[in-house]
């Protein structure tokens, strides 16, 4: 069984504690998209991309976003999928 689950099952968290993981949470979360912004506006050149056999003219601005974007919907589906099995199994 892993840390995290064996805290889940033996911890009752109070509604102080609760909130305050919550804004923890907030402040890594808005300091993580800033420093995807910042990231993202510093690297506006054009860059050459190869996909199979084609060739691009793509600006690294567009690489990046797109990549936190896709990584993102990926973390998102993965974790409500999570959530879900976790719910039909204490169900």
């Amino acid at each position: 069984m892993t840390l995290v689950k064996l805290i889940r099952q033996n911890t009752k968290w109070t509604m102080q504690e609760k909130t305050a993981f919550q804004k923890i949470k907030l402040f890594l979360g808005l300091g993580l998209v800033l420093i995807s912004l910042i990231l993202i506006f510093q690297n506006i050149s054009s860059v050459p991309l190869t996909v199979l056999w084609m060739k691009f003219e793509v600006s690294l601005f567009l690489i990046i976003l797109t990549s936190l974007i896709v990584g993102f919907i990926l973390g998102y589906l993965i974790f409500t999928r999570k959530q879900k099995a976790i719910k039909n199994k204490v169900q």
